[in-house]
C-alpha cells in the first residue's frame, strides 16, 4: 500500500475511533474511581452482624432432633429483628431453605409481611448509606418474594423462604448502563451489538498496524538520508 493511502487509512481508523475511545476513557476512570458505588452494589443482610441470642425455649441440639426426618445439609442460627431463627437447609428429597423461630421451633416461612418488613428496615438501618432509600412507599407481594419500593427509587426484593435480599436503585441501572456503554451494548440486540464490538476491535488492531508500519518507513527512510 502507497504511503499516502497508508496514511489516509490511519487517519479514517482514527476518526472512527473516536467515539468508543471517548467510551472507553470515560468509563475506564469511573470504573478504576468507583465514586460512591458501594450503596449501589451492597448486599444487604437481614441477619444481625451480632452472636445469635441464646435461644429461649428450645436448644439447638433439641432443635436438631426435630430436624431428624429431614436430610439435612446445615442447620444455622441467626439473631435477626423478628428474634433468633434457625435456617435449614435440605438436601436430596428435601432440598430447599426453611427458617424457624428458635424461640419455639415453628416454621415461619414463608415470612409474613410484618416480618418481611422488619427484616428489610434492620437491614437498611444498618446498610452502608441508609438516606439512599427514603421512606417505604409501597409494596409489591408475590407468592415467593415481596418487593418494598423506596421513595428514593431503591427496590428491596426479599425471598420469603430464605429472607435472602437483592436491592437495586437509579443508581444501579445507571452503572449499569456505563458497563454496557463500555462494552459497545449499544443497540440493544445482541447480534448487533458483537458485530459492531468486533467492528471496534478489528480498528483498533488496523489503526495500531497502520501506525506501525508508517513508523518503520518513517524510519527506513531517516536512515536513508
Amino acid at each position: 500500500m502507497a504511503r499516502p493511502e497508508l496514511r489516509d487509512l490511519h487517519k479514517w481508523t482514527g476518526l472512527a475511533l473516536l467515539l468508543p475511545l471517548a467510551v472507553w476513557t470515560l468509563t475506564g476512570l469511573l470504573f478504576a474511581l468507583k465514586p460512591g458505588w458501594g450503596p449501589a452494589y451492597e448486599q444487604l443482610s437481614p441477619w444481625s452482624a451480632e452472636s445469635p441470642a441464646t435461644a429461649q425455649g428450645m436448644n439447638f441440639t433439641t432443635f436438631a432432633q426435630t430436624q431428624a426426618s429431614v436430610n439435612v445439609a446445615s442447620i444455622e442460627l441467626h439473631e435477626s429483628a423478628i428474634g433468633p431463627v434457625y435456617r435449614v437447609v435440605g438436601r436430596g428429597e428435601s432440598a430447599g431453605t426453611r427458617l424457624h423461630s428458635a424461640g419455639s421451633g415453628e416454621r415461619i416461612d414463608p415470612l409474613s409481611l410484618d416480618h418481611a418488613r422488619v427484616l428489610v428496615d434492620a437491614a437498611i438501618a444498618k446498610s452502608i448509606d441508609p438516606g439512599r432509600y427514603g421512606e417505604h412507599q409501597s409494596q409489591t407481594v408475590g407468592a415467593e418474594a415481596i418487593d418494598f419500593e423506596f421513595a428514593n427509587g431503591p427496590i428491596v426484593t426479599i425471598d420469603l423462604h430464605t429472607a435472602r435480599l437483592r436491592q437495586r436503585g437509579p443508581d444501579t441501572d445507571r452503572i449499569d448502563w456505563l458497563y454496557q456503554m463500555h462494552y459497545i451494548q449499544w443497540t440493544g440486540n445482541a447480534v448487533a451489538d458483537r458485530i459492531l464490538g468486533f467492528a471496534c476491535l478489528v480498528l483498533v488492531w488496523l489503526l495500531a498496524a497502520a501506525g506501525v508500519v508508517l513508523a518503520w518507513r518513517g524510519r527506513k527512510q531517516g536512515i536513508a538520508c
